[in-house]
Formats: structure tokens, sequence, C-alpha cells
């Protein structure tokens, strides 16, 4: 296996990596890892779904965080030798690479937090949340 650089681990289920590109060869709402990367320097190859976030963009943006009902979230998809080589070199240091699709706006070389504890919710998170707050209004 190969020793990459990203991404690194900031605590339990977040990383910092950077954007290596986008590509149309991911659908909207993949996000794409070198597989090895996956298996060598992280947790991530047994999750499905995380959130991403730009700290810098944060910082300059006056607006408060979003919910988290309200973020995108997205698939993890395995970069392997199976897939193109222009996919496979946009992640060679483990960076991530974002669908061409997708409505992140993203640049290479930006860092990125990829957050997975939401991956260890249950599957119908966002209807659990939704019932508990119409019964708390209404009851």
């Amino acid at each position: 296996m190969e020793d990459f650089e990203y991404p690194l681990a900031v605590c339990r289920d977040r990383y910092v990596t950077r954007v290596g590109g986008l590509s149309s060869l991911l659908k909207e709402g993949q996000i794409g890892f070198h597989f090895e990367t996956l298996l060598s320097k992280t947790n991530l190859s047994s999750v499905r779904e995380v959130l991403v976030e730009f700290p810098h963009k944060n910082k300059s943006s006056k607006s408060p965080p979003r919910p988290l009902f309200a973020r995108k979230i997205f698939q993890i998809e395995p970069i392997t030798d199976f897939h193109d080589s222009r996919l496979l070199a946009m992640a060679s240091d483990g960076e991530v690479v974002f669908s061409s699709k997708s409505p992140i706006e993203a640049e290479v070389g930006e860092e990125v937090i990829v957050n997975l504890a939401i991956d260890r919710l249950s599957r119908n998170w966002k209807g659990k949340i939704t019932n508990r707050v119409i019964s708390d209004r209404f009851s």
C-alpha cells in the first residue's frame, strides 16, 4: 500500500483532506476516495454516508451553521484501479473527488472536513426528528 498524505484524522469522526478535483464519472451526491486510503488511513471503509464542510468558507460567512437535516449528505464511492485513471490521479494522495454535477462549489486544493458521524444515525433519522418536532408542538 502507498503512504498517503491525506486524509488527516482530526477526531473520532472527522477527517481533513483536500479537494482533488471534480469528475463527471461520479454521480451527483457521490464523493470519491482512493480505495487504499479508505483502508489504510481511515475508518471510512465501512461508512456509507458523510457530511462535508469547507472551513474557510464558513469563517467568511456571517450566517449560522445549517441544521443537520438541511445539509447535503454524500455517498462514498471508493475509487479503484477499475475506474478511469484520471479519477484515480485526482485522489492519488488521499484527496476527495466531487461530482461535477454536485451543487457544491469546490476548488481544487481547497481544504474540506469529512464528517462521518451522520452514518451512525438510524436510516430513518430525518423522519424521527420530524415526528418528534410535530408531536412536541401539537401535544
